[in-house]
């Protein structure tokens, strides 16, 4: 009959084939979403980091929501997306991502390229770093390289110092445009976190006026839901807005655009 050692391979074998079409399938689904999201212009941002550093602690914390966190390599093997609302009608989809580690196998490289996708689409990476972590320095430049390899290094990113209250007593605070010390699991720094991220994710929005005619609703629900500091003013000819709009949503709109 058929030796022990030959059925466990044999079983192995499947289980890798079935694997590899549910990641397939997977990574089709993550496809079709993300064109979603790129047709309806969500700001979108990645947690990226050594593994252990914090990163679904800190989604956690941001999204006010329970997120598995666990100490242990990879707790986080699928993409965790969570819609995260600003004031001032922003809002923002923020995903968590597997944990880094040193020298990452080629093997696992391809089998979370689900995930690691969603950081190559990212419009802005926490890089979330344990800086208790003596050796967080070198996790730090570990991260860094596997971004590069994915070729996301032109992505604008914040450093999130993470596990400050454990190393100093000057926390929670904010060096720069893109670096805080913060204690995600105490839940300090999340509100000047926040500031950052806005500032880097809608810095760059600039005040338009629309007329909307009154028959084009839907243009009208999509400026309320996606623009900031939405105002309106019912004339005659249509509907007037103005509001903070990004460049992609100017673009879009161009047609209805008026100045004065």
């Amino acid at each position: 009959g058929e030796k022990q050692i030959e059925v466990d391979r044999r079983l192995a074998r499947a289980r890798i084939e079935a694997i590899q079409r549910e990641l397939v399938l997977v990574t089709r689904q993550r496809a079709t979403q993300r064109k979603e999201r790129e047709r309806q212009a969500v700001a979108t941002a990645a947690i990226v980091g050594y593994t252990n550093a914090g990163k679904s602690s800190l989604l956690s914390l941001v999204s006010g929501s329970e997120v598995m966190a666990r100490d242990m390599l990879f707790a986080t093997l699928d993409t965790t997306v969570r819609k995260i609302s600003l004031p001032d009608n922003r809002h923002f989809l923020l995903s968590d991502t597997v944990g880094f580690i040193h020298k990452l196998p080629t093997g696992l490289v391809r089998a979370f390229r689900s995930t690691l996708e969603e950081i190559r689409h990212a419009d802005l990476i926490l890089h979330v770093v344990d800086y208790a972590d003596e050796n967080y320095r070198n996790q730090m430049e570990v991260t860094r390289k596997t971004l590069s390899e994915l070729e996301c290094s032109q992505i604008p990113v914040i450093y999130v110092m993470n596990k400050a209250d454990l190393c100093m007593d000057d926390y929670p605070r904010v060096q720069g445009d893109d670096r805080i010390y913060m204690a995600a699991g105490q839940g300090a720094g999340l509100a000047m976190l926040a500031e950052l991220i806005s500032g880097k994710l809608f810095g760059s929005y600039r005040q338009t006026t629309f007329l909307i005619p009154y028959e084009q609703g839907q243009i009208m629900s999509y400026l309320m839901e996606h623009t900031l500091s939405c105002k309106t003013e019912y004339m005659e000819q249509g509907i007037r807005v103005t509001a903070l709009c990004s460049r992609e949503d100017c673009d879009r709109y161009e047609k209805y655009r008026v100045t004065g």
